[in-house]
């Protein structure tokens, strides 16, 4: 009796302290929260490098920009400007440090605009002249005319103590890269060549800590794989073509934002006979069917059709014009009005004796919205050959004149395309004017000055925003659509929920 009482008690501390070792080494809570995220083409040498929300992680910008293209303060605590805006003065937080315990000064900041400026880099225009540091935490940026200091908000500020001896010829291999000394909300842990980078929540991180405790940058090549093997938690930049085959996985949730000033547009040779007369390009607005080419592309029910550069605030707002409808029939009456006459039932238009015939400089990446345009075009008498080429091509097409028309991705207030041979030189000011806003407001005002002018003269043909889809797994909480969608630059708002 007694050896079976004795046998029962020390199986019952057995089973005591087996649950005591198990209570004592399961991880506390969150103390596993984990997040992988795909980089799909980059590796350790520029997933920190080249900006961009990966950047963010790491490194602090000096401003945070919304929605609405409005600043809220990043690495500084405050600004001002001259009335002029020719001087800026940035006054950092003093209670930030890089991730070896150096304070951040504002010798990083100037070292660091002054290479994302450089000549020999040209990451970003130098709009400043003098850039001074007053004191630690006080920068100062000077020029002869106007300028925009909001405009450094996109790329990180670095180390000076660890770079500023580094060769400047050699910044792409720089070493520092794959292992980043940082001062942002995470830390470089390790990584793997061409397999990983793993990061932790920095303990020293000024505001309060994410509720991720390690994040895993993955590289890998197939998205789609990454995603559905359950190896990545998200992918971002991921095509419509992807997400059609994956968007009924239950496991998976699709968010979606759009690059409002980057917009895949038609661009018309001016000097061609065929474009020269507005009516004309009206008549092929009219004659596609845009909101039905976004469902053969797959993109959001929400996705906004417009006649006219819009900023980010207004987009945001649902400030848009009405664009221009779908309407054939109208578009048929333009060109029977400027002369463009079927020859024939269900012939293309002639005009003088000349067809209406033309090419479009494409790239591969948009043969299906091209083949989609030139249908539409056929049914009110419009031939449009399709010639694929490399961007290049386009470029130099383009450059020399030799085109009819191009479709191609381009900003819509900015000068990568030209205009194609169209000339009005109140537009020219007022879109510079646009480009070179101050602020978000006199960006949405100038904005609205060019609008009249799109719309009468219709300079050339938007069909839709640059779309960005970031795909993740319903485990990963906190993104929305369409203003929240990286999980790298909101990684702040983000949690996880397991099932």
């Amino acid at each position: 009796m007694k050896n079976r009482i004795l046998i029962i008690s020390c199986l019952g501390i057995m089973l005591l302290m087996s649950c005591y070792c198990a209570q004592k080494s399961k991880p506390q809570s969150g103390d596993e929260s984990k997040i992988t995220l795909l980089c799909w083409g980059k590796n350790e040498g520029n997933v920190f490098r080249d900006g961009g929300p990966n950047m963010s992680l790491v490194f602090l910008p000096l401003f945070f920009m919304d929605e609405e293209g409005r600043p809220h303060p990043g690495l500084l605590a405050s600004w001002e400007h001259s009335e002029d805006y020719t001087e800026w003065t940035l006054h950092l937080r003093k209670e930030v440090k890089w991730h070896d315990g150096t304070p951040v000064t504002s010798r990083d900041v100037k070292f660091t605009l002054e290479l994302i400026t450089d000549p020999g880099l040209m990451y970003e225009t130098k709009f400043f002249e003098e850039i001074t540091c007053a004191d630690d935490l006080t920068c100062l940026l000077r020029s002869e005319r106007p300028f925009n200091a909001l405009a450094y908000s996109w790329y990180g500020i670095c180390p000076a103590h660890l770079l500023e001896d580094l060769d400047k010829s050699e910044f792409f291999s720089w070493e520092f890269w794959k292992q980043p000394v940082g001062n942002g909300p995470d830390r470089y842990v390790r990584h793997v060549p061409e397999v990983m980078v793993e990061l932790e929540a920095s303990p020293d991180y000024y505001r309060e800590k994410h509720k991720i405790e390690r994040v895993i940058l993955k590289f890998g090549k197939n998205r789609i794989t990454e995603l559905l093997s359950g190896n990545v938690d998200a992918v971002s930049y991921m095509l419509p073509s992807e997400v059609m085959k994956i968007e009924k996985d239950p496991r998976l949730e699709i968010y979606h934002g759009f690059k409002i000033t980057e917009v895949f547009s038609i661009v018309w040779n001016h000097l061609n006979p065929h474009f020269e007369k507005t009516a004309v390009r009206r008549a092929i607005t009219l004659a596609i069917n845009r909101r039905e080419l976004y469902q053969l592309l797959n993109l959001p029910d929400n996705t906004p059709i417009f006649d006219v550069a819009i900023t980010p605030g207004q987009s945001f707002r649902g400030e848009v014009p009405v664009p221009l409808p779908y309407d054939p029939e109208q578009a048929k009456r333009l060109l029977d009005e400027e002369g463009w006459v079927e020859v024939g039932k269900g012939g293309i238009r002639e005009k003088n004796g000349r067809e209406f015939r033309f090419s479009i400089l494409v790239g591969s990446d948009f043969v299906p919205t091209t083949v989609y345009i030139q249908d539409q075009l056929r049914k009110v008498g419009i031939h449009m050959d399709i010639v694929t080429v490399e961007l290049s091509v386009q470029r130099s097409r383009h450059k020399a004149g030799k085109f009819d028309a191009i479709l191609a991705r381009f900003g819509s207030f900015g000068y990568d395309w030209g205009f194609g041979g169209y000339v009005n030189p109140k537009f020219n000011q007022l879109l510079e004017a646009a480009y070179r806003s101050l602020n978000a407001d006199e960006f949405d005002s100038n904005a609205r000055k060019i609008w009249p002018i799109f719309q009468k003269d219709l300079p050339w043909l938007f069909l839709y925003p640059r779309v960005n889809f970031t795909v993740a797994h319903k485990r990963i909480r906190g993104l929305k659509s369409p203003n929240r969608i990286f999980p790298a630059q909101f990684m702040e708002h983000l949690w996880i929920q397991e099932e």
